[in-house]
Order: structure tokens, then sequence, then C-alpha cells
């Protein structure tokens, strides 16, 4: 797995571009953001638990760069693309996933979650035959997913046999959710899903794709 920073990591770019940053974003209320350590700490436990591959210095300086705009209400962790300008030229696929999966939960679903829409994308496919212990994945196809503000989650609706997992698989380039994956435990015969939470009958096994996005 390919490191987040190569080198030494140099705060001068970051930190003058943060300045205009905050000039020029709105801020939220610093009341709702957390404090600067256990920003820190929350991140780490985030990342070794999900097995992001990012270096220890690489934390400790979006670490510091959030205990300085904190103050300011964090607009430069509001979104992606403003968190992504401050590291441009160190950031690689893992820093996508920290963000998406450690920082925009404690950031952006926290401070801004009044101003996200919530998005639910009905998946399906059709099991049938499929053996206990197969691996199936399923593409992804779902508005918005590409522009989604925080993590993705998974919620069966209907399943045919049983499922020993299931999880969300990421480009490896980008960090963008591309596929869903399951393992069956038990397997399926006939696949054929009630007509109800969305679900279409005849197409197969029915998850629910639930993220949201800020328009």
């Amino acid at each position: 797995m390919k490191s987040l920073i190569m080198g030494n990591f140099d705060p001068g770019p970051a930190f003058a571009l943060l300045a205009s940053i905050l000039f020029l974003s709105s801020p939220v209320e610093a009341q709702s953001l957390p404090p600067a350590e256990q920003f820190d700490q929350q991140t780490r436990s985030c990342a070794a638990e999900k097995r992001i591959a990012v270096p220890d210095e690489f934390i400790a300086s979006v670490s510091g760069v959030y205990k300085a705009v904190l103050p300011h209400g964090a607009p430069s962790f509001a979104s992606w693309d403003q968190f992504s300008a401050l590291f441009s030229d160190r950031i690689g696929p893992e820093g996508r996933l920290l963000y998406s999966e450690c920082i925009a939960r404690l950031i952006t679903a926290r401070a801004f979650n009044s101003v996200l829409r919530p998005r639910v994308c009905i998946q399906q496919y059709d099991l049938s035959g499929t053996p206990g212990g197969a691996e199936v994945i399923i593409g992804l196809d779902c508005d918005g997913i590409t522009e989604r503000v925080g993590p993705v989650q998974v919620a069966p609706l209907f399943v045919c046999g049983r499922l020993k997992s299931y999880e969300i698989q990421y480009d490896q380039k980008n960090g963008q959710p591309v596929s869903l994956r399951v393992i069956v435990s038990v397997g399926c015969v006939a696949d054929r899903p009630p007509s109800e939470q969305g679900c279409v009958k005849d197409r197969g096994s029915c998850f629910a794709i639930k993220y949201k996005t800020s328009n």
C-alpha cells in the first residue's frame, strides 16, 4: 500500500494557502467541532482501526493545521476540495480515505449535518445459484456518490441466503467508492426479493447505499 507522504512534510505552502482559505470561507460554529486533542486522538484511532496507511507525521501535520483553524471554525476542513488543497503536492489515495472515513466523521457530519442532503441508492444483484463461501462484487451506480461528504453506509434490505460480510470498496487511485463486496455464508437457490423498500422484484438481493452530499 502506498504511503501518503513522500519525503519530509513542509508545512509552509499549506499554511500559506490556509491563510487565504480562512478569509475566503464561511466559518462554522467552533463549539460544534471537537477539541484539537480529541481530533488528533480520534483521527489516529480511526486510521488504525480502518487500516489506512498514513504516516504518523502526516496526521500530526493535519492536527496542527486543525488546531490553528479551530478558533475560526475550521473552514478548510469543511469539504474534501478545501482539505486536499492544503496538501495537494503530498496527498494520495490513502489521504482521501483518511478524510472521508475519519476526518469527515469528526468534522463534516458533526458540524455541517444540517446543510447536507441525505441520499439513498438502491443496488440489486441476482444471487441465484451463488454457493456458500462465494465472493461477489457489485458495481455501484449511485447518483452523486462521487461528490459525497462523509462516509458511505450499506444496509441490506433483502438478501437471498445469508451473508458473512459486506463492505464498500474504494478505487485505490482516487479513493472513490466503486463497488460493494459481499461474502456469502449460506448459498442462494432462487433470488426473488419482495417489491418493497425501493427494491424491484426479480432483480435480486437488495441493498441500500446511504451517503450525504452538499446539494
